[in-house]
């Protein structure tokens, strides 16, 4: 039998073993499923497995989390069907397909790689590449620290992405088209963001391919090949871009995705930090540098994308990157196993590479991963996960608060106990329905689940309960650590409970449960005397709990009749389509009695004259440095103090 036969049939069976290694190697870690976002995966799973057993394939509501959420819309569907396959295969139990999905991430992401090794020339080398994927920092980063189950998915789909790719810009072919819209196709199932960011870094390998390698004809057809992957799915992602996440400015979440390259390139830095950043590599830096500088010119676009990939990630790029349009998308550390992954297709395909230093440039690798095995290890207490799980549940009070919970429950705890808080309270034992859950951007209610973490970070009490008694909570448990820290927090925090009718059921020296007394299911009815307009009323709402937040900020969407029923209106960054309409509206509502009061701050800009002006008023910015100037009033000459420290520039209008 040749070897190459041999290794075809002896490598699938050494995948297996691994796989069955790592879950027992999980299983017995005392941390799984460990994860910020590990079980928000697992519940849509179990949701689906539910589902498909009672008949229906595609469920679209879920009543459990966020007052009724669709789960299957503005998240990507196939990590939900294939978390509900692993749990079948698991009997059902729901932590032991996590186990599963864990073993078949494992096993199948290093199958594409025997693949590639065996159509490049290097099988063997394509067989341990197999192997070292899944153990590749970033990707453990990804499902043991992140929990990020479905990038983890896409993992098994990224490898056949680029190699389809780099084939068709060798020697294109139809098939090979067929392939990078097939996986393309599965990875945007898996992610939809992120197979935006494969695109994105699919683009400039092509257009690296064609400024080394220089030839024409090749990259139209790609780009083509990967719009018809995404037009496969018209059906799931047209829904999904309207409402929900789409609608929800996150650039300041980009911010977060830039750290340093000595973080990025440091093997030593994740014993310091407990594997607790993501890592590039310095061992897939150095195979990328001498990619660049020894290999073929036919292999050094994946080489050099790789690299401008990892300089990008950098957080001296973070100014540079944030003014380009759609820059709020560029999580730039999401792009690290895009990178690696060329990295690896870049030495599958590097066939001038002598054995000896390809044999030594594999072992640097592995002995790059050593530090990160720890997500996978954990602290091998032996510990069963449900005695860790009902022990979480006691001790924060959760069992308790599902004891006593007739409708719905609201935990504020500002995400501190991440998507594990929400399985707890919807998932385990004695589940009841939340007013939160996991995944807040594909929630109806997003904009009242960041008002109430608000109000809880800045101590504005009377509006959290008076929103959580709106959003129909009888009962309500609060994260001690994560309010105001003020003296007397808890006195306060009690009186604003007993105002709005909630009374004081149990507590601990880490949480505290309150309960409202109301029997059965039943709604609320809210008459608002105040009405905020505009961006800056959700702020001033939190202070005033009787204003009510407006749904559009522009001025021109309502009408003389619904806003004459307020006894005062704020109008706060607000916005107008056409001012003469807004300022005859505005005119008209005080007439008739309506006191209405104006933020100089926010008033939009003029299309004509570009002034700030509304009503005859116009407002410029004035700004002050350290302190005020000496001031003029009808008392005479006042010299104010200097500003405090930290707050030495104040801009007003």
């Amino acid at each position: 039998m040749k070897r190459g036969s041999i290794l075809l049939l002896l490598a699938p069976v050494c995948y297996l073993a691994v796989s069955v290694f790592v879950v027992l190697w999980v299983c017995g870690n005392g941390t799984y499923p460990s994860g910020s976002d590990t079980m928000y995966h697992v519940y849509r799973g179990s949701f689906v497995y539910r589902s498909v057993l009672e008949g229906c394939w595609w469920p679209s509501y879920d009543p459990m989390w966020y007052n009724g959420v669709e789960l299957l819309r503005y998240w990507a569907p196939l990590p939900a069907y294939f978390m509900a396959l692993c749990q079948a295969l698991a009997g059902g139990e729901a932590l032991n397909g996590y186990l599963i999905f864990v073993g078949m991430v494992c096993f199948l992401g290093a199958l594409p790689w025997l693949y590639i090794g065996f159509q490049t020339g290097r099988p063997w080398l394509g067989a341990a590449v197999g192997v070292l994927w899944f153990f590749m920092p970033n990707n453990l980063c990804a499902l043991f620290l992140e929990g990020n189950l479905a990038r983890s998915l896409s993992m098994v789909f990224l490898p056949l992405f680029f190699y389809f790719c780099g084939s068709y810009l060798e020697r294109p072919r139809r098939t090979h088209l067929l392939g990078t819209a097939l996986s393309f196709a599965l990875i945007t199932l898996c992610h939809l963001g992120y197979g935006g960011m494969v695109a994105l870094g699919a683009l400039l390998y092509f257009l690296l391919h064609r400024i080394i390698v220089r030839r024409r004809g090749v990259v139209l057809p790609l780009i083509g090949a990967m719009g018809a992957g995404f037009l496969l799915l018209g059906v799931w992602v047209c829904p999904s871009l309207v409402g929900g996440m789409t609608s929800m400015e996150n650039s300041e979440v980009m911010e977060g995705f830039f750290q340093s390259l000595w973080i990025s390139l440091n093997p030593l830095e994740r014993y310091a930090s407990d594997n607790g950043n993501f890592y590039f590599g310095l061992a897939a830096f150095l195979l990328a540098a001498l990619g660049v500088l020894l290999s073929r010119r036919e292999d050094m676009p994946a080489f050099w994308t790789a690299l401008l990939i990892c300089l990008a990630t950098s957080s001296s790029m973070y100014p540079v990157l944030k003014i380009l349009p759609g820059s709020r998308y560029l999580w730039m550390l999401r792009f690290i196993s895009i990178a690696l992954c060329l990295i690896l297709y870049g030495f599958l395909r590097w066939n001038t590479l002598r054995r000896p230093l390809a044999f030594l440039l594999l072992l640097l690798l592995c002995l790059d991963v050593v530090p990160s095995l720890g997500l996978v290890r954990g602290v091998q207490s032996g510990e069963l996960v449900e005695e860790r799980l009902n022990k979480a549940q006691e001790e924060t009070l959760i069992a308790a608060a599902q004891e006593i919970t007739e409708q719905r429950m609201a935990l504020m705890d500002l995400s501190r106990l991440s998507a594990t808080g929400a399985w707890l309270v919807s998932a385990w034992n004695n589940p009841v329905p939340a007013t939160f859950g996991a995944g807040w951007e594909a929630s109806a209610t997003a904009s009242n689940i960041v008002q109430l973490n608000r109000a809880l970070e800045n101590g504005q009490y009377y509006y959290l309960f008076d929103r959580c008694k709106e959003l129909g909570n009888d009962t309500v448990l609060v994260r001690l650590s994560s309010m105001w820290q003020e003296e007397d927090g808890e006195a306060w925090l009690d009186r604003a409970a007993a105002a709005v009718g909630y009374r004081l059921a149990d507590f601990n020296g880490g949480y505290r449960l309150y309960h409202l007394d109301v029997s059965g299911n039943w709604g609320t009815v809210t008459d608002y005397r105040y009405l905020g307009i505009g961006a800056g009323a959700a702020a001033t709402a939190l202070g005033f709990p009787a204003m009510e937040e407006a749904e559009s900020a522009n001025l021109n969407d309502y009408t003389f009749e619904e806003l004459s029923r307020y006894s005062m209106i704020l109008l706060s960054s607000f916005t107008y389509d056409d001012r003469q309409t807004a300022e005859d509206l505005v005119l008209r509502l005080s007439k008739s009695g309506v006191r209405v009061v104006i933020a100089a701050d926010g008033i939009p800009e003029d299309r004509k004259t570009h002034n700030q002006s509304f009503l005859g008023v116009v407002c410029n910015p004035i700004s002050f440095s350290n302190g005020y100037p000496e001031l003029d009033t009808v008392d005479g000459l006042l010299n104010t103090d200097l500003f405090p420290p930290g707050h030495t520039d104040w801009d007003c209008v």
